[in-house]
C-alpha cells in the first residue's frame, strides 16, 4: 500500500518524501455526501482526510468494514485516510471541515505527558500531549469550501509550496471547468469516480501501446 501511494503521488507531481502535507480535518457529523466530495478532492490534491477518532458505539474492525467502506469504498491506495487526534491539537482544530497545508510535516512530533488515550479493540493507546505547532509554518481555512479556493486563498497568502498541490487537483477536473468557492455534495456513482491510481494504470498502458508499436 505505501508503495502505491508512493506512485500516486509521484504521479500527481508530488514529492512523497517532502516536507509538505495536506490534510482535511472532517468528522461523521458531515453528510457522507460532503465527506465524498472532500474524499474526492483529497485524492486529486494528494491529501489525506482525518479523523479524530472513532465513534464511541464502534470497534474497529466494523468502522472499517462499515463506515470507511461505504466511504471511499474500490478507491484503494488514492484514498488517504487517518485517525489521528494528535494533528488536531497540533492545528488548533475546533470546528470541521477544515483543510491544513502544512510545511513541517516531517518535525510533527508528540511527545511528554500523557494528556488522553484512544480506543481500538476495547483497549486504551496513551496519547502525548502535541505542542502547536508554528503558525508560520502552516495555513489553515476552516469552513465548508472547496479545496480549490481554499489552495488558491494560501497561496496568495504566501503559501507558495502549494502550488504543486493547486496543480494536482487540476489534474483531476475539466480543462476550463472553475470549482465553486463552496463545497458542494456528492453526486452521482461513487463507482464511477475516476481516480489518480485509475489514470496512472491508463497512461502505462498507452504508453506500452506506443512503444510496441514503435518496434513493430
Amino acid at each position: 500500500m505505501a508503495t502505491d501511494r508512493k506512485n500516486i503521488l509521484e504521479f500527481l507531481g508530488l514529492n512523497p518524501e517532502g516536507e509538505t502535507s495536506l490534510y482535511y480535518f472532517v468528522s461523521w457529523s458531515m453528510p457522507i455526501e460532503v465527506l465524498r466530495s472532500y474524499a474526492v478532492e483529497a485524492m486529486w490534491s494528494g491529501g489525506t482526510l482525518v479523523f479524530k477518532g472513532i465513534p464511541p458505539d464502534m470497534d474497529l474492525k466494523t468502522y472499517v468494514t462499515s463506515r470507511l467502506n461505504d466511504l471511499v469504498y474500490g478507491k484503494g491506495a488514492s484514498a488517504s485516510i487517518s485517525i489521528d487526534p494528535r494533528l488536531y491539537d497540533a492545528y488548533g482544530i475546533k470546528v470541521v471541515p477544515a483543510i491544513v497545508y502544512t510545511e513541517d510535516r516531517k518535525n510533527f512530533s508528540c511527545t511528554g505527558i500523557v494528556t488522553k488515550t484512544l480506543v481500538v479493540e476495547k483497549q486504551e493507546i496513551p496519547l502525548y500531549s502535541c505542542p502547536p505547532i508554528d503558525p508560520a509554518k502552516y495555513w489553515k481555512i476552516s469552513g465548508a469550501v472547496t479545496t480549490d479556493f481554499a489552495l488558491r486563498l494560501m497561496i496568495e497568502s504566501g503559501a507558495t509550496g502549494a502550488k504543486p498541490y493547486l496543480a494536482a487537483l487540476a489534474k483531476g477536473f475539466a480543462v476550463g471547468e472553475k470549482p465553486p468557492k463552496i463545497q458542494q455534495a456528492f453526486t452521482g456513482e461513487w463507482k464511477a469516480v475516476v481516480t489518480p491510481e485509475d489514470m496512472r494504470q491508463i497512461d502505462a498502458a498507452k504508453a506500452a501501446i506506443e512503444a510496441a508499436q514503435k518496434t513493430n
